[in-house]
């Protein structure tokens, strides 16, 4: 644990600091955020997608209802599903530099949903009726609704 927050230290620079304070944002909460967008992100050119749609539902007061920080309380803490607002009391785990860039950096866009299929093709969406088809899509339930199929 120490050399993990040691090596967080190194890497919060300066400017990393500086760049929080400029989105009006703590330190603490860049790391929560790029802890989720590590957790929801495989591909790293996807992480500001990922950043800008946390911030999307954080700034429309939706919950976040992302599977990374359910499947964390639900193993690690207590059995919660998507009942919890805002982020999480703390990082899910430790974010790599890409991740803590893309909190600092989210990408413009008007998403509020996204999934991802076995291949790490991502699906965004705007409403929950195009994200209900883009799972689909990506395989994660079967037509019917019954689930993955």
């Amino acid at each position: 644990l120490r050399r993990m927050l040691q090596n967080t230290e190194k890497r919060i620079t300066s400017a990393i600091r500086q760049e929080a304070a400029s989105a009006g944002r703590s330190v603490d909460e860049i790391l929560i955020i790029a802890s989720v967008i590590q957790r929801e992100g495989s591909k790293t050119s996807e992480m500001p997608k990922i950043a800008g749609i946390l911030y999307n539902r954080l700034r429309d007061g939706m919950r976040l209802q992302m599977d990374s920080t359910t499947d964390f309380l639900q193993k690690q803490i207590e059995p919660y599903t998507y009942r919890i607002d805002g982020l999480p009391a703390g990082p899910i785990c430790s974010p790599g530099l890409a991740a803590i860039r893309a909190a600092l950096a989210p990408a413009d866009v008007d998403y509020l949903y996204f999934c991802n299929d076995a291949e790490a093709n991502y699906y965004y969406a705007v409403t929950y009726e195009e994200h209900l088809a883009n799972i689909e899509k990506a395989g994660l339930r079967s037509p019917d609704g019954t689930g993955v199929s």
